[in-house]
This record gives structure tokens, sequence and C-alpha cells, in this order.
């Protein structure tokens, strides 16, 4: 759906159906014979296009679209976990954020061009617009198309196979147990949405995805992903203590992490001064490598900030490991540590 349309608006009228044979087999022969007299006077492409339109007038668009999603996206990798997709939204800078607004203020949907998601998922009194269905998904895309290139790197084709990956996801919930076993290769209807809401945007998408290069409507920074696994190298900004043996405990410092999965690289700048190093943690190939949350504890003259790593194995599993760093505490021993990570949690797990 393009920006500013609505998500929730019904389309009206299907494609209407021939129940005769007589009077379809007649029509079929109308279009042929215009078809053939196109081709006959030079005009290959309207002969073509004239056929085209026959097909999309005779067949249910519905159905040809999800025979051609099926095939195109036959092989698409399903994940193995059952967990529903994370919810996209704010990602704090400093303890005290409460609601940074994303989005540039449109709404979220699909980004399905306008007449696939009128003729593709048509409405009726029993079924719900997928921009809904598929809600969590959708939102996902729809920050991914505006702040995925400059924040995190992604190109649309990311953000699109993105929103497949999580459509797969909300299957396993919104079909009934026994229709979206996806573990034993069955398709439900809602695995065939997801495929056909993929395509329809890898086709159709590009006007909506914004890009780096846009000089009027480029894609703007804001940080919506927990799990950026698609990002080859981001950076992201923190406002947290300053470091004691620097500047004094009082004071607050911007922190950079220019994040890559081999690890990420700390930098601090205090008022009017520019980016010095801070510390390094190393990256490790069983868990993700993520930007941290930014927390606070204790009250008043006692009150500490952490950065707070959830490091998991994998997206499709939720195990992993929890990394606590007060940077206005940290002495330069337990700095030292986070650069060769597994060595010193092996040598002192607590």
């Amino acid at each position: 759906m393009s920006a500013g349309d609505d998500p929730l608006e019904r389309s009206t009228g299907t494609p209407a159906t021939v129940k005769k044979a007589g009077t379809g087999t007649s029509w079929l022969s109308w279009i042929v014979l215009a078809a053939g007299r196109a081709t006959l006077f030079g005009s290959a492409a309207i002969g073509a296009v004239v056929l085209v339109l026959a097909l999309f007038t005779l067949l249910n668009i519905d159905a040809v679209s999800r025979l051609a999603a099926d095939h195109v996206l036959a092989n698409a990798i399903r994940p193995s976990g059952r967990e529903m997709p994370a919810t996209s939204g704010t990602i704090p800078y400093a303890a005290g954020d409460i609601q940074i607004i994303g989005g540039m203020g449109q709404g979220l949907s699909c980004s399905l061009p306008p007449l696939l998601e009128k003729y593709a998922f048509p409405t009726d009194g029993n079924k719900s617009p997928v921009g809904l269905k598929m809600r969590q998904a959708c939102a996902y895309h729809d920050y991914c198309y505006r702040h995925g290139a400059a924040t995190y790197g992604y190109t649309q084709a990311d953000c699109d196979f993105a929103l497949q990956t999580q459509a797969f996801r909300l299957c396993k919930f919104i079909e009934k147990e026994n229709d979206s076993d996806t573990d034993k290769g069955t398709d439900s209807d809602c695995i065939r949405d997801a495929r056909l809401v993929t395509l329809g945007v890898l086709l159709g998408g590009s006007d909506s995805f914004r890009s780096m290069n846009d000089r009027e409507d480029a894609s703007t920074f804001f940080e919506f992903d927990p799990y950026p696994t698609q990002s080859q190298q981001h950076t992201v900004y923190r406002v947290a203590d300053a470091p004691a043996e620097k500047t004094g405990r009082r004071m607050k410092a911007m922190y950079r992490f220019r994040i890559r999965p081999s690890g990420i690289i700390i930098d601090y700048a205090v008022i009017e001064e520019p980016f010095r190093p801070f510390t390094n943690l190393s990256g490790s190939p069983q868990f993700l490598t993520v930007a941290p949350l930014v927390v606070r504890t204790g009250v008043g003259a006692a009150a500490v900030d952490w950065f707070v790593w959830w490091q998991r194995v994998s997206e499709d599993e939720t195990t992993g490991r929890l990394l606590a760093l007060a940077p206005g505490l940290a002495t330069p021993d337990e700095l030292k540590c986070l650069v060769k990570l597994d060595d010193c949690l092996d040598a002192a797990p607590q």
C-alpha cells in the first residue's frame, strides 16, 4: 500500500466469473480472434496486451496471483521457532526516553500496490484486510522501507524478505494447529498469503522504498529492529554516564556503537569534544551482535546508567546471554575484558 492509503479500506467488487460454459467459450473465442487480428496486422504487442487483459478478466486474479507467488517463492526458508515476530517500535537512546516517533508520521500497512491489494486480497464479511491480518509484519516492513537504508544499510530486498519471514511467524498463530504445521511442508491459506504479500512488494514496492540516494524523500535514521541480522555494518548512539576517570560521574556522554557481526567498536564524546575510544566488544559466532539498551538503577546520587545487551543464540532461539556494563563505574580491567569477552567469561563466568 502506498503512503497515506487506509489499510482498512475495503474493496467493493470482485472479478466476475463466467458460469455458463457456452458464454465463456464465446467470450474466449472473441478475445482470441481479436488478439489474432491485432497480431496479423503487425501489432504483436497489442495482441499480447489483449490476451493478458482477457485472462485477468476471465480468471480470478486472486487465484492467478497465488499460483505465481507459490511458484516464485516455493523454496523460501520458514522460521523453525514458534515465536511471534518482534514488535517494531522505539529503541530508546537513553534511560529517560519515553517515546521516539518514527514512521515519518504516516500510516503503517504493507506498502502493497493499491491495485494488488484490492484484487489479490478481496475482503468481505469473513475476511480481514491483509494489512490488519499481518499487522506486526506489515508495520516492520513500512519502518524498513522508510528507515532501513539510513539506519541499517538495508535494501528493498532485505525489507521484503524480512516481511515474508515475519508473516510466516504470524501464520503459526493465525491458523489452526493442524492447518499451519509448516514443519510438515503443508501450505495453509496464511502461508500462501505471506508469499503473495512478498511477491506484491517485490514487484510493486519500489516506489515506496526510500533509499539514501533520494534527495527529496530519502531514508531517515530511526532504530526499529531489535535484531538487525541482515545488516553488515551500522552505527547507533546512546547517552549514559561518562567514564568516571575522565570527566566525573555526574556528567553524561554520547556513546557511539559501530556494530558488525564480528563485534562492536565503542567511542564516546562529552560536550564540545570529539569522539575518543572507549572499548571494544568482541563478537561471537554463537550469539547475535546487537546494540545495547540503557537502563538506570538506583535513585538520586546513587543512580547509575548501565549498558545492557541481550545476546540471543539466533532469531529462532530465545536462549542467550545477558551482558551489562556501567560506563561510569567500569574499571580498566573490566573494559579490557570486553575485548576478549569469551576468554574472560570462561575465566570468570560470574
